[in-house]
């Protein structure tokens, strides 16, 4: 990976100038801002030893060459195997974030980890998080469906989760997430959703929908 960061080292020290030619080098057209107050003291520099107080996010889609795609298109590939397996781990949960703390089991220590997890954030491979995000990551007796996904189910298919992606999902998906208000049980919404017009038959729906809730939860839709 191109760690955009060190690679303009020759401008100095003067912060903003800093940022404009990484908006120049990444393409960036979007600016964003975090405005503090005067008494808070700011650290510019980030350092592997600043990973083990945030989560991490990031897909990771196998593409041509061996290589892994993560977010924004960025690519990594013959990397040490500590890499791959972190990558792995980031993918099986992805839109959900992983904490330092569950990472390094993959990456067998963690100073390794601490390396890795700064070389995919410099990179633009991950996504850096402060916190998890509030939702159901398993499906229980009576799953229930974000207040925001069903009021936006109500009106379009597209739907925002908790880690703030938008979600398609097709007409039976969106009468299922109106369905789960947390009243119902698998047995009670396969025969809700039975009743309604253009529905598969309710032996395929009880097939179907514990699948289903599954990639609903994985898609950080349901809520506690």
């Amino acid at each position: 990976m191109f760690d955009l960061q060190g690679s303009v080292e020759w401008i100095g020290d003067d912060i903003l100038e800093r940022e404009q030619y990484l908006d120049f080098l990444r393409a960036r057209r979007f600016r964003q801002t975090l405005l503090c107050r005067k008494e808070i003291a700011l650290r510019h520099r980030v350092t592997p030893d600043d990973m083990e107080a945030l989560c991490f996010s990031a897909p990771a889609t196998p593409v041509e060459g061996g290589q892994v795609k993560g977010l924004r298109g960025v690519c990594i590939t013959a990397a040490h195997e500590a890499v791959y397996r972190v990558v792995a781990a980031l993918g099986e949960t992805y839109p959900l974030p992983l904490s330092f703390e569950e990472l390094v089991p993959y990456a067998g220590d963690p100073a390794a980890l601490r390396d890795v997890l700064f070389g995919l954030a410099c990179g633009g491979f991950a996504n850096l998080h402060v916190f998890d995000f509030p939702c159901e990551e398993r499906v229980t007796a009576r799953p229930k469906a974000s207040r925001l996904a069903q009021y936006q189910a109500s009106q379009s298919k597209f739907v925002t989760n908790a880690c703030h992606h938008t979600v398609e999902v097709d007409d039976v998906g969106r009468l299922l997430l109106l369905l789960m208000d947390g009243t119902r049980d698998h047995e009670q919404l396969s025969q809700d959703l039975a009743g309604f017009p253009e529905t598969p038959p309710i032996e395929s729906i009880r097939e179907y929908l514990p699948g289903c809730l599954e990639w609903l939860a994985s898609m950080a839709l349901l809520e506690a």
